[in-house]
């Protein structure tokens, strides 16, 4: 679970890649192991530097023998009754090669597309 604080006065959501330093080594994992598979995940969410007016809380979970990583999105509103989600279920295989290696930018398009959709207030399963 990440909990992001809230940017004031900031309207524009900000998705920014980890520094350079972290981008140069490539992200690689056991693709056989699901632990490592979702501690490489969730590491990578925590790294991603992501703006927002208001709250944000990304949870994620994965069944025991199952390669399916859920991520949730919350938009906590200014009302503090507003509440806004957005899930993403996949498979590790969209985000990881047979080499067991992360594609990082099709892994930020789906946190990207994720939290854009959870600040326009639509709530969507995928």
């Amino acid at each position: 679970m990440t909990e992001q604080p809230a940017a004031k006065e900031k309207e524009d959501l900000v998705i920014e890649k980890p520094t350079d330093k972290e981008k140069e080594e490539p992200i690689k994992v056991n693709n056989s192991n699901l632990v490592e598979l979702k501690n490489a995940c969730d590491d990578y969410i925590q790294k991603v530097d992501i703006e927002m007016k208001e709250r944000l809380t990304i949870h994620t979970n994965t069944k025991k023998y199952s390669d399916i990583y859920n991520i949730t999105f919350e938009f906590h509103g200014s009302n503090s009754s507003s509440k806004t989600k957005h899930k993403i279920a996949k498979s590790f295989g969209n985000w990881f090669d047979v080499n067991g290696l992360l594609s990082t930018e099709i892994f930020e398009r789906e946190l990207a597309d994720g939290l854009e959709s959870v600040r326009n207030g639509k709530l969507h399963i995928q």
